[in-house]
């Protein structure tokens, strides 16, 4: 068993994306998480606490004493993690506890590490999905660097003897790294680290110091000040995009402003509602143009008349889709590699954050859904009923 702790200081926006990500690209389960916050006036935290009331929120009184206690209760093996970071990739957090169990001298299984961040230890050894290496060797930056509160599983009892043997108090999560990151033989007796054998699982977006007793390099070319950042996420309804952000080269650790891509969510289902709502209409007055005949419409008002002709110069503005017939689209399937996306009225449906009896409406989901229907590959056939833009045809066809 595993519990996650994780450091926040005046940065709802950016934490929020780290719950998202670590929500929608690990096993990780919401109730295993305790998030220890700082703020200052005029920041905060209401909103992500709302999204997330899974989580266990403890506002700091005093860093030290609320570390120890969180420790103390966690389960056996802990994973750190700072508002800074965006999960990028699929990871198992049981897997990575598992690997720990088999050997007891890997100190700890690194998230942020991983074959794209090269160069790899010259000595390191692949063993089954994994790659461990001794740290107390290893002649490359970062894979000599075993302590880090981004995202790496340790085990509890391993932080407990390192905290009781530093024997002072711990200020904040800057000094908590650095104590023991300095001079980590002193403190860390196992000499071997793991990570998986393929690309690392995580970034982390240096736009803004919160703090100032490090000089953390940070990218200061954009507008990311804490005030900032707090009105657009708590009044403007941004968000981090995740998905954009896991799409991005991560062949580094620490990224810059460039992975700060912000979503509107209000924006979203705004645009969204007004698609839904023109779709609607444009349904509706083809049903009515396929129920009255011409010569209906001629006995009409002048009024009647402009209205109806104005529904039907909006169905000839209206580009639709140029849809394949079922043997059209077998006999493309048969003939080349392509791949098929199959949109019924389940998937549609989840789109627009409706539920289904068999899954529950996510907006992740409906993200990634609408990702798939737009795509411009040519690799990739979409399937969608066809009464969705010619609705005409059902209505002969019931």
């Amino acid at each position: 068993m595993y519990s996650i702790i994780v450091f926040s200081k005046d940065r709802p926006l950016q934490l929020h994306a780290y719950l998202e990500s670590l929500q929608h690209f690990s096993d990780a389960k919401l109730e295993t998480i305790s998030v220890l916050y700082c703020k200052t006036p005029n920041v905060n935290y209401e909103k992500v606490i709302n999204a997330f009331p899974q989580i266990q929120w403890i506002e700091e009184n005093n860093f030290y004493t609320n570390l120890l206690s969180l420790v103390s209760t966690a389960k056996d093996k802990i994973l750190f993690g700072c508002d800074d970071v965006v999960f990028t990739d699929h990871f198992s957090i049981e897997t990575a506890s598992s690997v720990l169990d088999t050997n007891d001298q890997i100190f700890g299984f690194s998230f942020r590490l991983g074959t794209n961040i090269q160069p790899l230890p010259y000595k390191h050894a692949v063993v089954e999905n994994n790659i461990i290496w001794n740290w107390m060797i290893a002649d490359t930056n970062q894979y000599n660097y075993p302590w880090e509160l981004d995202c790496t599983l340790y085990r509890k009892t391993d932080i407990e003897q390192m905290i009781a043997k530093l024997g002072k108090q711990i200020n904040n999560p800057n000094y908590f790294e650095e104590y023991f990151a300095v001079s980590p033989l002193d403190y860390i007796n196992k000499p071997l680290m793991a990570c998986s054998n393929k690309k690392n699982n995580a970034v982390v977006i240096t736009v803004n110091r919160v703090q100032e007793t490090h000089k953390n390099a940070v990218d200061e070319n954009s507008i990311t000040n804490v005030h900032y950042l707090n009105k657009i996420y708590n009044e403007n309804g941004n968000t981090l995009d995740i998905l954009k952000i896991s799409k991005l080269p991560r062949n580094i650790i620490h990224v810059d402003r460039t992975y700060f891509i912000l979503r509107n969510k209000i924006k979203q289902i705004r645009n969204e509602n007004k698609y839904i709502k023109k779709l609607k209409q444009l349904i509706k007055n083809v049903k009515f143009i396929l129920n009255h005949s011409l010569s209906e419409l001629n006995k009409q008002s002048p009024n009647e008349t402009a209205n109806t002709y104005e529904l039907i110069q909006l169905i000839k503005d209206t580009k639709l889709p140029k849809i394949k017939n079922s043997f059209d689209t077998i006999e493309e399937l048969l003939n080349t590699n392509k791949s098929f996306c199959r949109f019924g009225d389940g998937e549609i449906s989840l789109i627009y954050n409706n539920s289904i009896p068999f899954q529950k409406s996510n907006h992740l989901i409906a993200a990634r859904l609408k990702e798939i229907i737009k795509s411009s590959s040519d690799s990739i056939m979409i399937g969608i009923g066809y009464y969705y833009f010619y609705p005409e045809i059902s209505l002969f066809h019931t």
